[in-house]
């Protein structure tokens, strides 16, 4: 009996070659084989990894020697073949977002739940340093309580960025533009470090990109939690470079402040250094270190070895949110957020 996982990674794409990296590296998991339906980009995947190759995931999913599927495809796939997969007795590691709106998720809550589908969500920030450090000192109580949060991002998405698949940029193939691409790591965060969201007012822009992209380049929006905490949102596409991550936490006797990779504890009015992310960065740096760490721990746990990952329960938060995010941003009114 293999004491390792065989992985299948379906779709090629940038993120493709992180998957590959955290799979080789962990003890628990062998890179078997690689799937897409771009012969170019299958057939270099082939002899960069040296594995097997599959044309669909229909033929993954037949394979009875793969044990674990990485979900790696635009936005629209996500869903069906996550669904597929589970039905297929596969464990699943899946790209954000894992749906496009929340009717998809509690669809394929139902599916995973019937199944019991073993599934890793890829919201990697939360397991670096920093954003360890701040939930450890909420939960500790030593400052007060929570009473806001902040999250800005401000990165650069192009016309060439665009133009690098068709899926991007239009509502019915990637669904959305920053909030559920670039910017869900951060609703997820405040999601992740606040209080449960109930509600949420948005506004949605195209600035910079009218003629190019049918979605959004720039959103800002105010998500209410319980107990009456707030969470401040804003995103652009926009600027001209990736920033790093811009997260404030406020609490009753001092403030967190999470930018340039680094944690500051602001107290009585002076700033310490409290944690810094020193991660191995495989692919761009603003996606952060933290897929390995994940990766490796989703293997380790279903290989009997403990491990703490993202399940399929974890995207439910960021998925309801940027859902009633879009919608106010429509209806520009407060929209619920939505839960199972």
């Amino acid at each position: 009996m293999r004491d390792y996982l065989n992985a299948v990674i379906i779709g090629c794409g940038s993120i493709s070659v992180v998957h590959a990296a955290a799979i080789n590296d962990s003890e628990f998991a062998k890179l078997y084989g690689v799937c897409d339906t771009d012969k170019s980009k299958l057939d270099a995947a082939v002899a960069k990894y040296g594995c097997k190759c599959y044309t669909s995931i229909e033929e993954v999913l037949e394979d009875e020697n793969v044990d674990v599927v990485h979900i790696c495809t635009p936005h629209y796939l996500h869903s069906s073949m996550l669904e597929a997969s589970v039905k297929a007795g596969k464990k699943v590691v899946i790209e954000k977002p894992m749906t496009m709106n929340f009717d998809e998720y509690r669809h394929a809550y139902a599916v995973v739940k019937e199944y019991d589908g073993k599934v890793c969500n890829i919201i990697q920030n939360r397991f670096n340093p920093c954003i360890i450090k701040i939930k450890e000192m909420i939960e500790s109580g030593k400052y007060g309580k929570i009473l806001g949060l902040r999250g800005i991002l401000t990165w650069k998405r192009d016309a060439k960025y665009y133009a690098s698949g068709q899926w991007r940029g239009k509502w019915a193939t990637e669904g959305g533009g920053v909030v559920i691409n670039q910017a869900l790591h951060t609703i997820d965060l405040l999601c992740y470090l606040g209080k449960k969201p109930k509600s949420v007012k948005a506004t949605c822009d195209n600035r910079s990109l009218q003629g190019i992209i049918e979605v959004e380049d720039t959103a800002e929006a105010i998500i209410h939690m319980d107990e009456g905490v707030n969470a401040l949102f804003y995103a652009t596409n926009a600027y001209c470079r990736d920033s790093c991550y811009d997260l404030e936490v406020v609490m009753e006797n001092a403030y967190l402040k999470y930018m340039f990779n680094n944690l500051y504890l602001i107290e009585n009015g002076e700033m310490s250094l409290l944690e810094s992310d020193k991660m191995e960065v495989c692919g761009k740096t603003c996606w952060g270190g933290g897929h390995k760490t994940v990766i490796g721990n989703f293997y380790s746990n279903l290989c009997g070895h403990g491990g703490e990952y993202t399940p399929f329960e974890s995207a439910a938060e960021y998925i309801g949110v940027f859902d009633a995010l879009y919608k106010s941003a429509n209806s520009r009114k407060e929209e619920k957020v939505e839960t199972l």
